[in-house]
């Protein structure tokens, strides 16, 4: 049997309660610990729990083979930050144990692409999502993300971006700034957090007030130009 469970989208007290109750009785619990930087780690896991937890990185996680072989024998539980379907490695795995007969269960959780709401921009009036991956892994910096950021204002749509592991929110400000001018955006840090902020304004009019901010959980939101009577911004 395998346990696919968001854990929700800031500390481990957002899980259901329903994921609580799994994950004090699977025979082992997995981490997965690299999509994002939260207060959901080994520790707060295990305090919660009382019981132990396995951190697992990004590679143990892309080659998931070895979890699917535990879980024909044994009940394992994956912890996912955020919402199980967020990321493309976790419906893989969903398939893959489906296509070899497995148990598998998901228990979905809180996620940014929710909790972005709060920003007063209707989640029915966004595009496709831009990742923004972090500069030192280029010689030359992808335009991919900014040409469907381009597309998603053309087509009168929000665009959530998505900082990359380690970016801080000046560097994701400094390469839209580059590639897409002084637009509008908002700043999203921490989100489900008793840190919460939220920023709005032109790039340039934030640039000095996200300067402190540390490499956290950070997401942005490009609006459309035009807004719908039921938004604010």
């Amino acid at each position: 049997m395998l346990w696919l469970i968001g854990c929700g989208i800031w500390e481990p007290k957002d899980m259901s309660l329903k994921a609580y109750e799994i994950l004090k009785t699977a025979d082992k619990v997995y981490l997965e610990d690299y999509t994002s930087k939260t207060a959901i780690t080994k520790n707060s896991l295990e305090e919660l729990l009382h019981r132990d937890v396995i951190s697992l990185n990004r590679e143990k996680v892309e080659n998931y083979n070895w979890l699917l072989e535990e879980a024909n024998s044994k009940n394992i539980a994956l912890v996912i930050k955020g919402d199980v379907f967020a990321a493309t490695t976790h419906y893989s795995i969903y398939l893959a144990s489906q296509k070899k007969g497995i148990e598998v269960e998901v228990i979905h959780g809180s996620s940014v692409f929710t909790a972005v709401g709060k920003v007063g921009l209707s989640l029915y009036r966004y595009g496709m999502v831009v990742s923004l991956p972090h500069p030192s892994l280029f010689p030359t910096y992808p335009t991919s993300p900014f040409e469907k950021i381009k597309k998603n204002l053309k087509n009168e749509m929000h665009t959530l971006v998505l900082l990359d592991i380690g970016m801080k929110a000046i560097e994701g400000l400094n390469l839209l700034e580059k590639y897409l001018g002084n637009v509008k955006i908002v700043v999203c840090y921490g989100l489900g957090s008793k840190n919460e902020k939220i920023f709005k304004g032109t790039i340039k009019d934030l640039k000095r007030r996200v300067m402190y901010l540390d490499d956290k959980a950070t997401c942005f939101v490009v609006p459309a130009k035009r807004l719908e009577f039921y938004e604010t911004l």
